[in-house]
């Protein structure tokens, strides 16, 4: 590798970004900015030339390996985080409580002891009824293990890298003495994210799933009550667990790191330099990645989840320092970008219930009565991403010394809201399984219809 190879692979790996709305919380899906053709606009002139020779009227090929990653700090998670929060307390109770937790630990299913409980309410044969005997009816005691004293404090701090290294094909020439050149790129990328999930101050749990009782609920109208062994497979003992549980098809948060790697989005750019100093260009991408799954909270993506794009951009240079050792470059871009429309999977809150009842317990009352899911089985739907707009401004500068060079630079950027529109509806009766269900709320019927949806982005 050559110097100039070299430090071109130092700057490139040397850009870090993390970029989320302020003001977005709670949120289902999060995509990392890909700002590979962004940066190479900042390179050098002598870096860009590592990309392929540029004498007119020939093809060159040429390489260039570039890495991303987050700052690392738990302010991210507040993205993630119910109500802007970076840490979350839990507690057993029948619906959150803004005085008391944050998040009941009853929608996530996480079971624990309850040492201020009567002893006739820890009954849970569905043939008891303990009315005539003073106290509340058999569907009450069935799922009185789920009202527990259960507490503890879980905090993410989410993080991100991401390296790609893109080979180009390029084809340079000129047109009425105007340079220009046509490049086609495909990387090949590793991404590797985590939510660094922890979970602290655990008091009034259960050391093992033997010691845990029975468990039964009833549907929407009370009326049925649930074998335990239909429960069992979706409580868990702690929330890491509840949150990693295999019986959440979609929407886990993994405690551990996830990591993908592939071909990522083919590119093709053209671009042309009518004068010295300002460079035009468009460029497009074919969406060739792997699309994302929703399988978990922020997985890891290599390209742009099965969007193409188009972008048109103009590039300025003007040399401000000249001397006969070395030179100072100013640059600056300024890019149109529009993300075409695509299909994704995405998970839902209810309106009705707030940020994270998607982990609430429901019932499909229409096709399988007897079998309560989690909520994100039912409410990650395939959605309709609409074309998605963004500006991008950035400034740099190089600096050439005795064959050496180097670029810094800084860039900001503007992006319209998204818009989404569900694939396929929700079941016609979807309840929250009864004593589950937030309090006013129960039994609850979710009608049918992208209205009940509840989603940072916009729905429409």
């Amino acid at each position: 590798m050559s110097m100039k190879s070299l430090l071109l692979l130092l700057a490139a790996m040397g850009a870090a970004s993390t970029a989320y709305a302020a003001d977005a919380t709670g949120r289902s899906y999060f995509q990392p900015r890909l700002p590979w053709a962004e940066q190479a606009l900042m390179l050098s002139d002598d870096a860009r030339s590592l990309l392929g020779d540029e004498d007119a009227g020939r093809f060159s090929f040429g390489s260039m390996v570039q890495y991303q990653g987050s700052t690392s700090d738990n302010t991210f998670a507040k993205y993630f985080l119910p109500n802007g929060k970076n840490n979350l307390v839990v507690k057993g109770a029948n619906a959150a409580d803004p005085l008391v937790c944050d998040v009941s630990a009853t929608w996530l299913q996480v079971v624990g002891t309850n040492p201020n409980l009567p002893a006739r309410l820890t009954a849970v044969d569905a043939t008891f009824d303990s009315t005539a005997l003073g106290g509340v009816p058999a569907a009450v005691d069935a799922a009185a293990q789920w009202f527990n004293a259960y507490r503890s404090s879980i905090n993410l701090k989410p993080s991100f890298e991401r390296t790609s290294a893109t080979t180009q094909l390029r084809y340079n020439n000129k047109l009425f003495s105007v340079p220009w050149s046509l490049a086609i790129g495909l990387p090949v990328a590793q991404m590797r994210s985590t939510m660094q999930l922890r979970e602290t101050a655990v008091v009034n749990n259960y050391e093992t799933r033997g010691a845990v009782p029975a468990l039964r609920t009833s549907d929407g109208a009370g009326a049925v009550t649930f074998p335990a062994q239909n429960i069992q497979p979706h409580y868990s003992l702690s929330v890491v667990e509840a949150l990693s549980n295999p019986n959440k098809h979609y929407a886990k948060i993994s405690s551990r790191p996830l990591e993908v790697q592939g071909i990522g989005d083919l590119s093709i750019d053209l671009n042309a330099r009518p004068l010295s100093f300002l460079t035009l260009g468009v460029r497009g991408e074919l969406p060739t990645s792997q699309r994302g799954t929703a399988e978990y909270l922020f997985e890891p993506l290599v390209g742009n989840n099965g969007h193409g794009t188009l972008a048109a951009y103009a590039q300025l240079q003007k040399e401000v320092l000249s001397y006969e050792c070395c030179k100072v470059d100013l640059k600056g871009y300024v890019q149109y970008q529009a993300q075409l429309p695509g299909h994704e999977m995405r998970t839902f809150d209810l309106k009705a219930a707030g940020p994270w009842s998607r982990y609430l317990l429901m019932i499909d009352a229409a096709n399988n009565q007897f079998n309560a899911e989690s909520g994100v089985n039912f409410l990650t739907r395939s959605v309709r991403v609409g074309t998605m707009q963004s500006a991008t401004l950035g400034l740099g500068a190089d600096a050439h010394w005795k064959g050496f060079s180097a670029s810094l630079g800084y860039s900001v950027f503007a992006r319209e809201q998204e818009t989404l529109r569900l694939r396929s509806a929700l079941p016609e009766k979807l309840f929250i399984a009864g004593q589950l269900a937030p309090a006013g709320l129960a039994p609850h019927l979710i009608y049918a219809g992208e209205k009940t949806l509840s989603v940072s982005d916009h729905i429409k």
